[in-house]
């Protein structure tokens, strides 16, 4: 089950970040030693696992020397792969917003990081979404990944209304969006990436904005769309 801890929509990058702790429960333990403007590869003095008390982050002990990285994905209840220039589709929510999802799955961090999660309009450069979420993630049961996925980019088209016109199927119909991730955990390890995708409308805004190749398989609710699939 995935555990949410804290999130924050438009909060300043970085303001969040806790002071370095420790924990070492059976086989898991925390990195220390690691100076935040350092690589793992370069800490001064050496990654080392020594024993905490406090429970609320972890990592395998010998996940501690290596460099973190991470992927962005797509998907709701699970982690799904995202690729380059895919048709994401733009979720019309109940309560009448919009949002696009995103997953992240990072390896040789501790389980609970922070996310700074944006959303960027290609064409005039513009930020459209900024949040940041607190997550505990899955742990894989081999290796020194997790995932945590279903993260909400809530969509604002203040900078880029037009008149009446100010919803996304109106404004970023098909256009290019950069999705934009920061990791960082208690240790002061920082990753980031970024993905590019094709803003594709929901089954609900077809009548405004015409899918093309994004058409969205029928009963999907989010995430990446199915190219080809037939309407009927």
């Amino acid at each position: 089950m995935r555990q949410l801890i804290g999130v924050s929509v438009a909060l300043v990058f970085g303001a969040c970040t806790p002071p370095g702790i420790g924990v070492e429960t059976g086989l898991l333990c925390s990195c220390t030693g690691l100076n935040p403007n350092d690589s793992a590869d370069s800490a001064t003095p050496p990654l080392t696992c020594d024993p905490n008390p406090n429970p609320s982050a972890s990592i395998r002990e010998e996940c501690c020397a290596e460099p973190a990285s991470m992927t962005i994905g797509a998907g709701d209840d699970v982690y799904e792969d995202l690729e380059e220039g895919a048709c994401h589709t733009m979720v019309h929510g109940p309560q009448g917003g919009w949002h696009m999802l995103g997953s992240v799955r990072a390896c040789h961090t501790f389980d609970v990081v922070y996310i700074h999660f944006e959303i960027f309009d290609v064409e005039s450069k513009m930020r459209i979404s900024d949040n940041t979420y607190r997550v505990k993630m899955e742990m894989e049961e081999d290796g020194c990944c997790g995932t945590f996925p279903g993260m909400y980019g809530f969509l604002d088209m203040t900078g880029l209304r037009d008149g009446s016109l100010d919803t996304p199927p109106e404004l970023i119909c098909l256009n290019e969006l950069e999705l934009r991730m920061s990791v960082y955990d208690d240790s002061g390890r920082l990753v980031e990436s970024s993905r590019r995708v094709i803003g594709a409308p929901h089954a609900d805004d077809v009548g405004i904005c015409d899918p093309g190749e994004c058409l969205q398989e029928p009963g999907d609710s989010g995430g990446t769309t199915t190219e080809g699939v037939d309407s009927e």
